[in-house]
């Protein structure tokens, strides 16, 4: 499966400028063939507008503009246009060729006496009239002109936005996606240090390891003070990945939903200006659309990663960035038949009805993305601090309450510990990053005004929400790496030799850290208390009691209890 090609310019009116140029050519000829005919006919206009016709002409046309500029009725008029000698009419029948204002009719008559079929008098004639059919096909042009006028007025613009600074947050969130799944790191821009102390584990495996899950340390560290660190931090690491892992993915859903609303709205309205034009004209009877537009996008939900499904190790979701739209949402193009058949009036009629539905399924859209974003929000703002930015260790105390003699621990565990945290920290600050490189799409995070919907201005806070929860946890990784160093060293006064072999290995984590971390791992300031009846509540004791599903999946919410 191919990329889809999306439309990348930024001054898209210009694009429909250059549809709609299309359009009212198409419809100018099509008028001055059937003005043509009513005036050899002697009849009434077809596209003269009216007053009390959908009210846009009533507002934005003079009344000049209701009927003719000129009457043919007149027997001087009718003599002229009967006896066939009507230049202006012969260039219409001819195919309008070159300009009008190239056409010169001298208004001639050949028979020097008419009949007048009102009363039966012989009537003489001139030699020649002021020929106004001239100005009737120059009018027809201007009330073409007010049609394309109207046409652009409903069309839903989405001017001036860059899916393409879209495409790029979403990679960034897919580059976050893949960094804590399968630990890859990003492979452009300064986006990770290099550190010769760093262990081989990937952010999943260092997750893994400090949760302690299938074994591992807590066969090696047993006590009162491995208890606590298994039940209270430990617990905590695994779910806080999960979460984050979920957050980013929503976003990045709702960042590839914004992007097929403005390429539906784009593509859509081309495809109907053109499908209109292609309608309108003589000279071209078949189009398999040039122009493939997304007839319908059915469920915004399906872009979106629920908060909380799948976990960290399953699939990877932010793949494609619009082309597996097309595919999973059946928004695949299709070939139209349509041929010189209709009036232009039909055609008109028919594109303005096109227009408004496009209009509507766009609001039903930008409904549905306003719904899944408040939706992920509400989910985030359910969860407690401990599922989203780890345990609080600002107050624990670092060398813990137990009798270290009583307690069996083998040093190099807590050093492997503390350099996992302080892996994780590291891989943390990426992760801060990469969403950094988001807010470069923030002014294109709009509606078809180019407003930012509520929609919108929800999906940048969640972003900047979870900009705060990965800062908050990366300083908490990097304090536990440090109370971790610090109920080492406590338990080298036990063993002179243990110490001297110790030191030299954390000796190589110092410094690791520029970040102010004991005003990072301060909770992230919410609008409402997050921690009310929590049992983990400021981190006093361990928020939860085992280490099996320390995660939300959807529709079971955990509290922690």
């Amino acid at each position: 499966m191919s990329e889809y090609v999306y439309i990348r310019d930024t001054n898209f009116s210009a694009m429909l400028e250059t549809a709609l140029k299309h359009l009212h050519e198409a419809l100018t000829r099509r008028w001055r063939e059937q003005a043509a005919r009513a005036i050899e006919l002697n009849q009434a206009l077809p596209m003269v507008p009216t007053p009390g016709g959908s009210g846009y002409h009533q507002r934005h046309l003079g009344s000049a503009w209701f009927g003719p500029a000129w009457s043919y009725s007149t027997l001087p008029a009718r003599a002229h246009v009967d006896s066939g000698a009507c230049r202006y009419l012969a260039w219409v029948h001819g195919g309008q060729n070159g300009d009008l204002n190239s056409v010169r009719c001298d208004g001639s008559i050949t028979e020097a006496v008419v009949i007048d079929p009102r009363t039966g008098t012989h009537v003489a004639m001139p030699p020649a009239i002021d020929c106004g059919v001239g100005r009737i096909l120059r009018q027809v042009e201007e009330w073409a002109w007010a049609e394309r006028t109207r046409v652009f007025a409903a069309l839903p613009l989405f001017d001036h936005h860059d899916v393409l600074e879209i495409e790029h947050a979403y990679r960034a969130y897919a580059a976050m996606e893949r960094l804590m799944v399968t630990g890859e790191q990003p492979t452009a821009g300064p986006d990770r240090r290099s550190f010769s102390t760093r262990s081989a584990a990937t952010l999943p495996q260092a997750v893994e390891e400090i949760a302690g899950h299938g074994g591992g340390w807590i066969a090696e560290w047993t006590g009162l003070a491995a208890e606590s660190f298994r039940t209270g931090f430990g617990a905590s690491v695994r779910p806080t990945l999960d979460h984050h892992l979920g957050v980013a993915r929503a976003l990045g859903g709702l960042y590839r939903a914004r992007a097929a609303i403005i390429e539906k709205g784009r593509r859509e309205a081309l495809y109907r200006i053109t499908a209109a034009t292609v309608a309108l004209d003589a000279r071209v009877t078949v189009i398999s659309d040039p122009t493939p537009g997304l007839r319908a996008i059915q469920g915004i939900g399906l872009l979106i990663a629920p908060l909380g499904a799948p976990k960290a190790g399953g699939f990877l979701l932010l793949t494609w960035f619009l082309g597996d739209v097309f595919h999973q949402l059946g928004l695949l193009p299709t070939s139209e038949r349509e041929t010189h058949r209709h009036g232009p009036q039909e055609v008109l009629d028919e594109l303005h009805g096109e227009v408004g539905a496009l209009n509507r399924e766009l609001n039903r859209l930008e409904s549905e993305l306003s719904e899944e974003v408040l939706r992920l929000r509400e989910t985030i703002h359910g969860l407690h601090s401990y599922h989203l930015e780890l345990y609080d260790l600002t107050q624990n105390n670092p060398v813990g309450t137990a009798d270290v003699r009583t307690t069996a621990v083998k040093t190099e565990v807590v050093e492997r510990l503390a350099r996992h945290c302080a892996d994780a920290a590291e891989d943390y600050q990426t992760l801060q990053r990469l969403l950094t490189r988001t807010a470069s799409a923030d002014p294109h995070l709009a509606g078809r005004d180019g407003q930012a919907t509520h929609a919108d201005a929800a999906i940048v806070e969640v972003r900047d929400l979870l900009h705060s929860f990965l800062r908050t946890t990366c300083a908490r990784y990097h304090l536990a790496g440090e109370q971790l160093k610090a109920a080492a060293r406590a338990y080298r006064e036990v063993d002179a030799d243990q110490r001297r072999i110790l030191d030299s290995k954390l000796s190589a984590l110092e410094g690791r850290s520029s970040i102010d971390i004991g005003q990072w791992a301060m909770a992230t300031e919410r609008r409402y208390d997050p921690f009310e009846g929590h049992r983990a509540r400021a981190g006093a004791e361990p928020g939860w009691s085992q280490t099996d599903e320390p995660y939300i999946v959807e529709g079971d919410q955990h509290d922690g209890s």
